[in-house]
Order: C-alpha cells, then sequence, then structure tokens
C-alpha cells in the first residue's frame, strides 16, 4: 500500500496542470461532465536557460527560436482526462514531439493563435498554449464530447470549424484574463490613492 502511494505522489510529481483546465460539474446539455484535467509530464528539472520574459517579436519564427528546445528538453507527454457523472471516463496521452506534432503542426498552430491576437510573453505561456493542442486532438478523438457541446464548443461534425471555434475559445479566455488583469489593477489603483488620501 505504502508503495502505491509513494508512486501515485511521484506521478503527481512530475504532472503540471495546464492553463484553464480542471471543471468540476460542468455542464454540457444533459450529461455532466465531473472533472476535467489537462497535464503536461517533465521529462527534466534541469534549470531553463530561456529568460522569465519574453520581449521578442511575435512570430512564429523568433518564438519557436525562443522556446522550443527548452520546452522539447522539458516536456514528454501530455494527457487529457474527462470523467462524466455517469462513471464513463475519456483519456488520451500523446507525446510531445512526434504524435501531436504530426496532427497539429507547431508552426501552424503558432500562426492561427497569433493571427488571432494571442500573445506570448514567456516560456510558461508558450508551453499552455502548444499544450493545448493535445485537448483539441482528445476532442476529436472523443465524438460523444463533441456531442454535447463540451468547453461550449460548437455542435458540428466540421473538423476545420470545430478547431477554428476552439482556437477562438482560447483567445476568449486570453481576453477575459486580460480584462480581469486590468479591473484588478485598477481596484488597487484606487485602494492606494484613497488609503493615501487618508494618510494626508
Amino acid at each position: 500500500m505504502k508503495m502505491k502511494h509513494k508512486n501515485i505522489v511521484r506521478i503527481f510529481a512530475i504532472l503540471i496542470v495546464l492553463g484553464f483546465t480542471t471543471f468540476f460539474g460542468f455542464q454540457a446539455n444533459s450529461q455532466t461532465v465531473n472533472f476535467f484535467i489537462e497535464s503536461i509530464e517533465i521529462r527534466s528539472l534541469k534549470p531553463l536557460t530561456t529568460p522569465e520574459a519574453y520581449d521578442g517579436p511575435q512570430t512564429v519564427k523568433a518564438l519557436m527560436n525562443a522556446f522550443d528546445t527548452a520546452y522539447n528538453q522539458r516536456y514528454s507527454k501530455a494527457t487529457v482526462i474527462a470523467r462524466c457523472e455517469d462513471g464513463v471516463i475519456y483519456s488520451s496521452e500523446l507525446a510531445i514531439t512526434g504524435e501531436i506534432d504530426a496532427r497539429h503542426s507547431r508552426a501552424e498552430w503558432l500562426h492561427m493563435l497569433l493571427q488571432r491576437g494571442i500573445t506570448i510573453a514567456n516560456f510558461d505561456a508558450y508551453r499552455i498554449y502548444l499544450s493545448k493542442r493535445h485537448t483539441l486532438a482528445f476532442l476529436e478523438d472523443n465524438p460523444d464530447l463533441r456531442k454535447i457541446g463540451f468547453l461550449d464548443l460548437p455542435l458540428t461534425e466540421d473538423q476545420a470549424a470545430y478547431k477554428v471555434a476552439y482556437i477562438d475559445k482560447l483567445v476568449a479566455n486570453q481576453i477575459e484574463r486580460f480584462k480581469k488583469k486590468v479591473e484588478d489593477n485598477q481596484l488597487k489603483t484606487t485602494r492606494n490613492v484613497l488609503n493615501a488620501a487618508r494618510k494626508s
């Protein structure tokens, strides 16, 4: 029992949860997905040689030159799991290189994101956005989840249209995060001004 517990702890220690990706009680039509997670397995814990912040050009070539080597060295595979209320479990595991690159090329993926206004400001954002390809592949491979409109994506059999809608969802999520950050900063500024006025 102890060995099993240690193995479970070790597995979770090498996984990083991605982006907006853990949902409990997600209602989709009449079916409920009560657990959803995206994770990425670490291949190496060596310190990254990439800078924390990136202020270079937002182009496919520049971003790949800045982050691709570190991404390949650090991560090995991504796993996506969804469990429905009725006990049905959907899962997918794809290698970071090879399998996923063959299905959704990195360069094409980054190009589509940048065209829609996504900004990649650091290595963590690069990791998250590239790894979202795994969730798209997972959804493409599980039509039952597509049929219930999981993640509020459209009900369509057109794979190209579904891919576009999925990327648009990523863009909408970034816009929401940006708005929240602006609102939080405005609130902080207002509090600082009020505190300064009280002290004077």
